[in-house]
């Protein structure tokens, strides 16, 4: 049944009474259909309100965040007049055996007025406001309560709040929005001046207070939201968390942001909302904060300058969205309906549904963006594993219509109170080997089983090379070797080292690319001496199938020694002036050489080393043109079936 209740200081709303639907309780405060059943308890100190207007399977994935916390919890569902399947998707599965509290808004009435009616609705101590498009970790809602009880001049705490790809979210901690913040903040200079944000600083060690956090997971004392009347309903979407927290500390509240405890918020997954209308109301947000809060204090020409600028925001970002520059709501859609890349829960359950070799394992991918890692997802991907692929930059997955990539920054694993839930299997790093000395820190979280590392067989060729550049780069890859093994060895894990050859094979390798864009140019190649020297370049796709190869060998991880290190070379031995001929080959030329003195070839490189993008090809180059560089695959392929093909540039 659904009945339409009036309140004399509310909107027009529809609260479900059907037992199917309704109600309330997560963690086990006995059974509403059968009252001979468990006595009803004392209501629970956490309420959590969810304001929901079209937010797809996220609603529903919200929901099962929340089963896992520690405390119980009452949960009531505000929804915004949605036209989508959200809220089918409250009643199925995990969800069908619990109660929440479901309450029907007729129109959209925007996100405060929407958490008034939701906190009327809810007993409790505290109101936790969490998005639909948030997943919470299992100890935020106890951790943020314990915050907020251990400090009773505090009224509002927040997390940490993660994009999906695991950056720190803008709005997570903020400071007040003045003129000189909000001018910094809009030109980009945050990183050098002060500015509204503080995303981008480090993390404090401890809870701190701060101007305002993050609406979209903010926990507040329950005398506090009634002594400040609940949200501002002037306000229908943004800039409504800002406004709370401003009000909380102007009657002696603290705001306080909490870096031990997580969220993570996939932002803007409310469908049939275009990025410009959420921009507008942003805008229009911030203009009624200015007023609310700036009208008494500052002078008239300081009002005008904030409004101003302000309008001036959106009107560029109205021309910007008129020429196609933001794209944000199509990519919302994408993500939304394509499901492009893995789900949070799918890394942390690291559960997959298919008979594949991977199926239920994950692999964390480091280095992924490289020539290795593009053939590396693919191949991962094919034999269902799960991949965590750290990267510096935000990256979407190499192929939209898979499902098992999920790319996370590398500052989640930096700031992370809780990365350990990620269960890793296997740990590939595909970036130079020193770098697991960086990873360090996320490897001793995460506690793969396993570890593989790609080295260099520079180490061995270049030893005896006079060139310091040469013995820089040895030092390094002997450094970052030590470190593997020693990590290994304390972490109690196995773990492989790959020195691979010289590898050829996709946009960003140097040594082959150098040669072919030489001879496109030039339509020679300069040589010295005879050039037969052998050489055994190996193809990037087959030093990933290497490393599939080996995580799939089982008696590898095994058996003795706990790290093993194998060379990895091509097929074929030729000379280095057969591997330049089959360039030419490759470009349809005839292969045309130019000898040149030792000498003079030594000056050149030793001048070349010193330039941005040259400084691979240095002088030691030039003397080891001579010498066999080759090694034994016979160790990889009775280890692992290793077989590399031959050398087609």
């Amino acid at each position: 049944m659904v009945s339409k209740n009036k309140s004399s200081d509310g909107p027009v709303l529809q609260v479900v009474e059907d037992e199917a639907e309704k109600v309330a309780v997560f963690g086990g405060l006995g059974d509403r259909t059968n009252p001979d059943s468990v006595s009803r308890p004392v209501p629970p100190s956490i309420g959590v309100v969810i304001v929901n207007y079209n937010s797809g399977r996220y609603l529903k994935r919200c929901l099962v965040s929340l089963l896992k916390s520690e405390v119980g919890l009452r949960i009531v569902v505000v929804d915004n007049s949605s036209d989508d399947d959200s809220l089918k998707g409250v009643h199925s599965g995990q969800l069908r055996h619990h109660r929440l509290e479901l309450v029907k808004n007729e129109d959209n009435l925007g996100f405060s007025t929407a958490v008034n009616v939701g906190a009327r609705n809810v007993e409790s101590d505290y109101i936790m406001l969490l998005n639909p498009d948030a997943m919470i970790n299992a100890k935020t809602l106890s951790g943020l309560r314990d915050e907020l009880e251990a400090r009773p001049s505090a009224g509002i705490a927040g997390p940490i709040v993660f994009n999906a790809d695991g950056t720190e979210q803008r709005g997570c901690r903020r400071n007040d929005p003045t003129l000189v913040r909000s001018v910094v903040t809009t030109l980009g200079l945050e990183r050098r001046f002060e500015g509204v944000n503080r995303n981008h600083e480090l993390l404090p060690p401890h809870t701190e207070s701060v101007d305002a956090v993050s609406g979209s997971a903010m926990m507040i004392r329950r005398d506090v939201f009634d002594e400040l009347n609940g949200m501002d309903e002037s306000y229908f979407l943004h800039c409504e968390d800002l406004d709370i927290c401003r009000r909380s500390r102007d009657i002696g509240y603290d705001v306080l942001f909490c870096p031990a405890y997580s969220v993570f918020h996939q932002q803007g997954a409310s469908g049939n909302v275009s990025s410009l209308t959420v921009e507008s109301y942003k805008h229009e947000g911030m203009l009624t904060y200015y007023e609310n809060h700036q009208a008494s204090r500052d002078n008239l020409p300081l009002q005008w300058l904030n409004k101003a600028l302000v309008r001036a925001s959106l009107a560029r970002f109205r021309l910007s969205s008129w020429f196609g520059e933001f794209r944000r709501a199509g990519e919302s859609e994408l993500d939304q309906n394509n499901d492009s890349g893995l789900l949070v829960e799918d890394v942390v359950s690291g559960t997959k549904n298919d008979a594949k070799p991977g199926r239920g394992r994950t692999v964390l991918l480091t280095g992924a963006k490289s020539d290795v890692g593009d053939h590396l997802i693919k191949l991962l991907t094919k034999c269902g594993y799960d991949i965590v692929a750290v990267s510096r930059t935000v990256q979407k997955p190499v192929d939209s219509k898979t499902n098992s990539v999920r790319w996370m920054s590398a500052e989640y694993f930096e700031k992370s109170p809780q990365p350990e839930e990620i269960k890793i299997d296997y740990w590939i790093n595909l970036a130079p080997i020193w770098t697991t000395r960086a990873f360090g820190r996320l490897f001793r979280k995460l506690k793969p089983r396993r570890l593989l590392a790609v080295s260099s067989s520079s180490l061995h060729s270049k030893s005896e090379s006079t060139s310091r550049r040469d013995q820089k780069l040895v030092k390094s890859l002997k450094a970052g070797e030590r470190y593997a093994e020693k990590l290994a060895d304390q972490l109690e894990c196995s773990a492989v080292i790959f020195r691979p050859t010289m590898i050829y094979g996709g946009p960003r390798n140097q040594n082959i690319n150098f040669i072919s864009d030489f001879v496109r140019w030039f339509r020679f190649f300069p040589l010295l001496g005879r050039g037969d020297g052998l050489r055994q370049p190996v193809h990037s796709h087959d030093v990933a199938l290497a490393c599939l190869y080996a995580i799939q060998t089982t008696k590898l991880w095994r058996s003795q020694p706990s790290v093993k290190t194998f060379e990895l070379g091509g097929l074929e031995k030729i000379s280095y002036r057969k591997m330049v001929e089959r360039v030419f080959q490759s470009q349809q030329r005839k292969a045309r050489f130019l000898p040149v003195p030792l000498w003079l070839i030594k000056s050149v490189l030793t001048l070349t080393e010193k330039i941005p993008g040259l400084d691979f090809v240095t002088s030691g180059a030039a003397d080891r043109l001579q010498q066999d560089l080759v090694f034994d695959n016979e160790p990889a392929r009775e280890a692992f079936g290793y077989s590399p093909g031959k050398f087609v540039p």
